[in-house]
C-alpha cells in the first residue's frame, strides 16, 4: 500500500493536473464554457441585486467574465478590477466605466487597470466579489495560485458581501483541504450547476 498524500501534496497536485487541463483548452472552448459559466451568474438574483462589484479579468484559459463586466455597466452599477500589489501581497481594486477601458499587462499574465485610469474602491464598499480560483469544492472552499492575494482580501470585505466563484465543471472537486486563513464562498457557478453555501 503506497504512501496517503498529505494535505500539501493533494493540494499540488490538483493544482498541477487542473492547470494542465484548462491550459489544454482551446480559446473556441474558453469562450464557449466561459459563456455557459456567466449565463447561470446573469440569471442570478443575487447578481441583479448587486450594486457594487469585484470582477477579474480571466486569464491562461479561467473563465471569461467580459459579459458580466459589460452587463454591470449596462445597469449602471459600480465595477472594479484587482490591481496587484506584489510588494505588500495584496489586492487593491480600481473601479472601471466603459466595457473596452485600457487594460495594462501586469506580472503573471494578468491584466489590470492602467495607472492614469485607475480609481480606487475600498473592500467595505464591495456587495458582490467575484473570486477566480484553480480548484473549488462542493463545500465552498477555493484552491488559487498559493499566494494568499484572495484570501487577505476576503478578510477585508463586509460580512453580507457576496462571495462567488466561477469555475467549470472539472475544476470542482468534493472536498480540500482547509487552512485556517480559507475563505468559504457562498456561491459557485459552472456551466451545468449554481452550487450555493449561504
Amino acid at each position: 500500500m503506497g504512501l496517503e498524500e498529505t494535505p500539501q501534496e493533494l493540494k499540488a497536485r490538483w493544482r498541477r493536473e487542473i492547470l494542465a487541463r484548462r491550459r489544454a483548452l482551446s480559446p473556441e472552448e474558453v469562450e464557449r464554457r466561459s459563456a455557459a459559466v456567466q449565463e447561470q451568474v446573469l440569471r442570478h438574483p443575487a447578481f441583479a441585486q448587486a450594486k457594487v462589484l469585484a470582477l477579474y479579468v480571466g486569464v491562461k484559459g479561467e473563465v471569461q467574465t467580459d459579459r458580466l463586466l459589460r452587463a454591470a455597466l449596462e445597469a449602471g452599477r459600480r465595477v472594479a478590477l484587482p490591481i496587484t500589489l506584489y510588494e505588500e501581497g495584496m489586492l487593491r481594486f480600481s473601479e472601471v466605466w466603459e466595457p473596452e477601458q485600457e487594460l495594462r499587462p501586469a506580472p503573471f499574465g494578468l491584466l489590470e487597470p492602467a495607472p492614469e485610469h485607475q480609481r480606487p474602491v475600498a473592500p467595505e464598499e464591495f456587495d458582490w466579489v467575484l473570486v477566480p480560483g484553480v480548484v473549488f469544492d462542493r463545500r465552498g472552499y477555493r484552491l488559487g495560485h498559493g499566494k494568499g492575494f484572495y484570501d487577505r482580501f476576503l478578510a477585508q470585505v463586509r460580512p453580507d458581501c457576496v462571495r462567488a466563484g466561477l469555475a467549470y465543471d472539472f475544476q470542482v472537486v468534493e472536498a480540500l483541504p482547509l487552512e485556517a486563513h480559507d475563505v468559504r464562498l457562498h456561491l459557485l457557478f459552472t456551466e451545468s450547476q449554481v452550487l450555493e453555501f449561504l
